[in-house]
């Protein structure tokens, strides 16, 4: 088994998913929501790039059936019954119904992956449950970090650290890419105090917008706090969205 780390870009290489596990992370906001949803007793949560298209989906399931949630440049949109918090994502708002979506990033980079074998949405809250779910599924492991704006994001870089440290210290007999361990180290620093996260680009802007994207950050940067396992179970019927259930 492989395990390797890479950002995401549009025309990402073919041969880096396909016939591939992929673990897509997205830690401020977009997987930690797909988790704290699922958490929360969400049916299925479904996954659009674009605005227009999330919210058309939403009035076609009938919208007290649903929860539409999104952003773009970290704000909610109009008209959305929620943002981007993992924190708005609750057990009364969420239990039973069907989360619809679509972020500036992680709806990109979810709906973007090409020939996998399988599709997960990690995080650290959920990290060492989709860890179990990628040991059990065997085959060569591709851990993709969203990104912000097309660019490398830190909390995505230890987030995917966290899940390399998850099959390092357990001596599963794989192999890991450079990118890998440099993951995995930027995470170890983290978790040891060593790196400050705070100082980052996104992690700074999404901090300065207010006290409620305070403690989203403070939310999505605690490890382990959703035993879930999100997982790709197809797309829906024009092929742009895609649909995740709870594989826990």
């Amino acid at each position: 088994m492989l395990v390797d780390v890479i950002d995401f870009r549009p025309d990402l290489p073919l041969e880096k998913t396909l016939g591939k596990n992929v673990a897509v992370i997205d830690v401020l906001r977009c997987t930690s929501c797909i988790a704290a949803a699922f958490s929360n007793g969400a049916e299925r949560v479904v996954v659009f790039e674009g605005v227009e298209e999330a919210r058309a989906y939403a009035n076609s399931l009938g919208r007290a059936n649903t929860v539409l949630g999104g952003e773009r440049k970290g704000l909610p949109l109009e008209g959305f019954d929620v943002g981007n918090s993992p924190l708005e994502y609750t057990k009364e708002r969420v239990q039973g119904r069907i989360c619809v979506m679509s972020t500036s990033n992680g709806s990109k980079c979810l709906t973007g992956i090409k020939g996998a074998v399988r599709i997960f949405a990690s995080s650290l809250i959920n990290h060492l449950s989709v860890f179990s779910a990628l040991l059990d599924a065997a085959g060569d492991v591709t851990v993709i970090c969203s990104g912000t704006g097309g660019n490398t994001s830190a909390d995505d870089v230890i987030a995917a650290g966290a899940l390399v440290s998850d099959f390092y210290d357990r001596s599963c007999g794989c192999e890991f890419t450079d990118s890998a361990l440099i993951a995995k180290s930027v995470y170890d620093d983290w978790k040891q105090g060593r790196f400050d996260l705070t100082a980052t680009k996104h992690c700074k802007y999404l901090m300065s917008l207010g006290e409620a994207y305070r403690n989203d950050v403070l939310y999505c940067m605690t490890e382990n706090t959703c035993p879930v396992v999100p997982l790709c179970c197809g797309t829906t019927e024009d092929g742009r969205g895609l649909i995740l259930i709870n594989n826990r």
